[in-house]
């Protein structure tokens, strides 16, 4: 019997986050919204996308770009939105060909197992994908250059601290770079290293 968010255990921090109707969990990080998105002026970072969180109905597979960017510097896990600790490993989703540059906040490693296993477009690509393992990362600031921030050919990125970057363009997201990342492929992972579910 194939694996679904049915049949595999969640771990407890899964288990507490709100559920859509059929009762499958809402990442902490995902949109709620169908409404576009704003910009707006934020003290210190200058122009930002942000959208309106948690109000509506979950669209999975597309992040709230504020949760995003709590989660990315809290150091919190973007299924379960709890934190990480300094001392423990995270976990970065993506294929073994990709420079190591995440969108997607870190995920602790119950929370990757499971996703792993119940996502589709996880599960789908399990087979070709890798896991990027570190105790650290650092970020860089994912700046729109165009009026068009949906525009993905004319986006930059900038260090955190660069006090220029807010010059440059409307931020969106924050980009996980994972410092001296173990590299596993996923089925390898989940087989012998990954954490056993509840």
């Amino acid at each position: 019997m194939p694996e679904t968010w049915k049949t595999v255990p969640q771990p407890p921090a899964v288990a507490a986050l709100p559920t859509n109707t059929a009762g499958l969990p809402v990442p902490w990080n995902a949109s709620w919204t169908t409404a576009p998105e704003r910009v707006r002026h934020q003290v210190g970072l200058g122009l930002v996308l942000d959208c309106d969180c948690v109000h509506g109905t979950p669209r999975y597979g597309e992040q709230c770009m504020r949760r995003q960017r709590q989660a990315m510097v809290e150091r919190r896990c973007g299924l379960c939105g709890q934190a990480i600790a300094p001392t423990d490993t995270v976990v970065f989703y993506g294929s073994p060909a990709q420079a190591p540059l995440f969108i997607e906040p870190p995920t602790h490693p119950s929370c990757m197992a499971y996703a792993a296993r119940v996502c589709p477009r996880l599960a789908e690509h399990a087979g070709v994908s890798v896991v990027f393992l570190s105790r650290d990362y650092r970020l860089l600031q994912r700046r729109a250059l165009t009026a068009d921030p949906q525009d993905m050919a004319d986006h930059g990125l900038f260090d955190l601290d660069d006090p220029l970057a807010r010059l440059a363009g409307v931020l969106d997201f924050y980009v996980a770079v994972p410092t001296a990342p173990e590299i596993v492929p996923v089925t390898g992972w989940l087989a012998t290293r990954a954490p056993r579910l509840p």
